[in-house]
């Protein structure tokens, strides 16, 4: 398990010493652990999520001897408590072992942490989003505003004025008057931060309201009402054809048997009467139903078709999408329109939900659901971003190399398919300021250069900070991770 480097997976370990922790409260479990080569080996940000969690306790720590205590907080808080950015980890630490221990003295707590503090080679950079995250929203916090701040697609923050997919999807049930008990949301993030995750504050006890994820790991443990099938876009194109074909075949319901090794791994039952008559059919879009941002409906023309008889056969369909309404429309609507499918039954939630756009008659109607952000409170957001760049983000020298290579770094330029030539050169400490872009600029070509990091305006409703290093295997071969 540990040798698969899945953050995901590391946590489900954490999940198994929470559970251990709390039979050991109820006294089913008398004996101390006598070491942690449990949890050697997990990922940093596996640990993050864990302190998030709250899983490393006061109980935790006592159910550990002596030598394995300094042994995991060397070996795991060591790094996060001298991070340049994790003030709230950071606090969160402190307070275990006051807790804990009753140690309050800073200076006596560092001393323990470094006490045999072994060599760790770094094979995985850290997604240092979380820590950046907990900075904008610190400093946002100052405006008196409401803003949701959020990690959204391949390494970025995402900020608006309150509104989730979960928002957008309440909406989306009150503007074309959907019975969600007969209905599909297709997601694949379901983790705790997950944009998808707001969704399941939609389904009420015994609701037969159907989550579906198609994420390649399970949704976290306190993520309950959602149905994993894995297998991203494929899984989910399968599905959506079983539907069609009900719909086409006038089946009044449906078994969806999702089928992994000649082992049936789900059951998704579907009233396709009810469905066609007062439900509807709601998908994030990366991950989901395109795997990344090079995919559009274009080149995928199995989802477009499947769509286009979707429309056809009047079966509302809505897009909830953290990325741009430029962005999604260019990549989804326009190949819908162009193949000649009847636009009346889409809408399009862009912005994490704070844009709106419906399609009447051929014509679009775009509404923003969100009031627009300030550009007094973009200025704190570039600042923020801006002076965590400049300390390179707490990145090790491996890390930075394994960015550089990623971006094929050339003195201080950077290139990725689909944007404007980057500047990359804070990770040199070289000159370097944070631009502020609207997405149009990024979309249109008109840039030939920007940072990257950068900040974008979206409709006036959403801020995102782009291409936050997140995480890549340091290695001969640098991946990136599968999704925008």
């Amino acid at each position: 398990l540990i040798g698969r480097k899945s953050v995901e997976k590391q946590i489900m370990v954490l999940d198994t010493l929470k559970e251990m922790e709390e039979y050991h409260e109820l006294g089913n479990i008398q004996k101390k652990m006598q070491n942690p080569e449990l949890i050697q080996g997990i990922h940093q940000n596996a640990v993050v999520e864990a302190i998030d969690r709250g899983y490393f306790t006061p109980g935790l720590v006592h159910m550990l001897d002596d030598d394995a205590v300094k042994k995991v907080v060397s070996h795991y808080f060591y790094p996060l408590y001298t991070h340049p950015g994790s003030g709230y980890i950071k606090a969160r630490i402190e307070n275990l072992f006051k807790e804990a221990l009753g140690i309050s003295d800073k200076t006596k707590i560092e001393s323990l942490l470094r006490i045999e503090k072994p060599e760790k080679k770094v094979e995985t950079t850290r997604d240092i989003r979380p820590f950046v995250r907990e900075k904008i929203k610190s400093a946002l916090g100052t405006t008196g505003r409401t803003y949701f701040v959020r990690e959204g697609g391949f390494a970025t923050i995402d900020i608006n004025m309150g509104i989730d997919k979960a928002v957008a999807l309440a909406d989306l049930v009150k503007e074309k008057s959907i019975d969600l008990e007969v209905s599909i949301y297709f997601g694949d993030e379901f983790d705790l931060n997950g944009n998808d995750t707001p969704v399941t504050k939609l389904k009420k006890d015994k609701s037969k309201f159907c989550i579906v994820s198609v994420g390649l790991t399970p949704p976290s443990q306190e993520v309950e009402g959602v149905e994993w099938v894995g297998g991203g876009p494929e899984i989910t194109k399968g599905i959506l054809k079983r539907i069609l074909e009900g719909i086409q075949a006038g089946e009044k319901a449906i078994k969806i048997h999702v089928v992994e090794e000649n082992e049936v791994k789900a059951e998704i039952k579907v009233d396709v009467k009810a469905l066609k008559e007062r439900g509807g059919l709601m998908f994030d879009v990366d991950g989901t139903l395109l795997q990344r941002k090079e995919f559009t409906f274009y080149t995928d023309r199995e989802v477009l078709n499947l769509f286009g008889e979707l429309l056809r056969e009047g079966i509302i369909l809505g897009i909830l999408s953290g990325n741009s309404r430029i962005e999604q429309s260019s990549r989804i609507v326009r190949a819908l329109e162009e193949a000649g499918s009847n636009l009346d039954y889409l809408v399009l939630y862009a912005n994490g939900g704070a844009t709106r756009v419906v399609y009447e008659g051929g014509k679009e109607h775009v509404e923003n659901l969100a009031g627009s952000i300030p550009l007094e409170d973009v200025e704190i957001i570039k600042r923020v971003a801006e002076e965590c760049a400049r300390e390179q983000f707490g990145l090790s020298t491996d890390e930075l190399k394994a960015w550089k290579d990623f971006y094929g770094a050339e003195n201080g330029t950077g290139k990725r398919e689909g944007f404007p030539e980057l500047d990359i050169r804070w990770m040199d400490k070289g000159e370097w300021a944070m631009d502020v872009v609207r997405v149009e600029d990024i979309n249109d070509g008109s840039l030939r250069r920007v940072s990257c990091p950068w900040v974008e305006i979206r409709d006036d409703v959403q801020v995102s900070v782009k291409l936050l290093p997140k995480r890549l295997e340091i290695s001969g071969n640098t991946k990136e991770d599968t999704k925008e």
